[in-house]
């Protein structure tokens, strides 16, 4: 059958519908998911590219039937280029978005015998692993169980100690560095041994200094006197 030059078509008027709540309704469940189990937010949205794509392209489409070829061309040539600038500048940063080398590089170079660390859940240990240096010194991870690092698991996150265990490790530490997303307010908040022994932590340490990098705030906390 014959297609309209102009104009919204049956197609348009029962694809966009679909392809709106595949584009939405996926970052919207995830985030409710996340309220109650921490997630990787930002990574897991890509569910919701292909539908963004088609959305993309049904809206040049529609600008081609309306104001014809060229015009839809030069949309589209400006869409990639702005993306294709935004990968190009992605690329050239030796980090993508939490500097880890640099945060690890800090630590290190301030790290004193005696001093512990912690962190805001399993994916900051993680990712602060991968960096750690066999030649420097690094604070001991106070929450970590034997045999619990991330590489010797089958998920992302390390296993770490009972509270009650980590209370007894906490005892014999001076300072205790604290690994936090910027959103925590310098302390863990998404789950873990730390989490359950905010109070107890609080009471006995206070925080020194905060220094901020992409993505990951560094507490320094001393015994309180």
């Amino acid at each position: 059958r014959s297609v309209p030059a102009s104009g919204p078509t049956a197609w348009d008027r029962d694809v966009v519908p679909v392809l709106l709540a595949a584009a939405v309704v996926p970052p919207v469940v995830l985030w409710t998911f996340a309220q109650a189990v921490p997630s990787f937010l930002d990574r897991y949205v890509i569910c919701a590219t292909v539908a963004m794509l088609g959305l993309a392209a049904m809206g040049i489409d529609s600008l081609r039937r309306r104001a014809g070829v060229v015009a839809a061309a030069a949309v589209a040539v400006i869409l990639c280029v702005v993306g294709l600038n935004g990968i190009v500048g992605s690329e050239a940063q030796p980090y993508k978005y939490e500097n880890i080398p640099a945060v690890v590089a800090f630590v290190s170079g301030r790290t004193r015998a005696g001093d512990g660390i912690g962190f805001d859940g399993g994916g900051l240990r993680t990712a602060i692993d991968t960096y750690l240096p066999a030649h420097r010194p690094f604070p001991l991870d106070v929450a970590l169980a034997p045999g619990g690092a991330a590489e010797l698991q089958p998920d992302l996150y390390a296993r770490e100690v009972a509270p009650s265990v980590l209370a007894v490790r906490l005892a014999s530490v001076g300072r205790l560095w604290i690994i936090t997303d910027p959103s925590s307010g310098r302390y863990p908040t998404i789950a873990g041994a730390l989490v359950a022994l905010r109070s107890v932590v609080l009471r006995d340490f206070t925080a020194v200094q905060t220094t901020a990098f992409p993505g990951v705030d560094v507490t320094l906390y001393d015994r309180a006197p």
